[in-house]
């Protein structure tokens, strides 16, 4: 069931130009649709076969080699158009059926979620897609049914709460002892 779960999906962003510019190593190995590898070993031949050089074994990388399991892995070349696909186009059920739905986008900065959820003009994100669908679907049953709809859009960045369809600054988040947090 849709509404009563969370689902967590990885999206590995495509290189920019200053990555692929210089020698950079990839620390994100896409396994398969739902499995990656953090920092995985790299199979290098040393030119000190295997000698110890100043007490350090040379050959010895930091390599973390973690492995993650998630409901769904998007790698570099994957479209917005897949991602959505199987990501988020099923929280448009939920809210069509009357329950609050959240997407939420975590990651360190630069890490792609800007490129996910909103795109570029020939390839618009997930949230562009999120609204076709919604309004579509919408379109589609207007004589059966009403529909009331609000969006949020907010940011959450250094422990400040934005809302990014309004230029009104930092929300101001206080908890009220009858109804919690507000």
């Amino acid at each position: 069931d849709v509404c009563s779960h969370v689902k967590v999906v990885v999206r590995v962003r495509p290189e920019n130009a200053r990555e692929k510019e210089g020698s950079c190593r990839k620390v994100v190995h896409v396994v398969d649709n739902h499995m990656l590898v953090f920092d995985p070993k790299e199979q290098e031949v040393s030119f000190f076969q295997n000698r110890r050089v100043r007490n350090r074994d040379v050959n010895k990388r930091a390599n973390k080699d973690l492995k993650f399991v998630f409901d769904g892995v998007f790698a570099e070349d994957s479209t917005q158009a897949e991602v959505f696909e199987n990501s988020t186009k099923g929280v448009v059920d939920g809210v069509l059926n009357g329950y609050n739905c959240t997407v939420f986008a975590y990651g360190a900065t630069g890490a792609g979620k800007t490129h996910t959820m909103l795109g570029m003009a020939n390839e618009p994100g997930v949230m562009y897609h999120t609204m076709k669908e919604l309004y579509s679907r919408i379109e589609q049953v207007k004589d059966e049914k009403v529909f009331d709809i609000a969006v949020s859009y907010l940011e959450v960045y250094n422990e400040q709460i934005r809302d990014l369809l309004s230029n009104s600054g930092p929300l101001a988040v206080r908890e009220d002892g009858s109804h919690g947090v507000v």
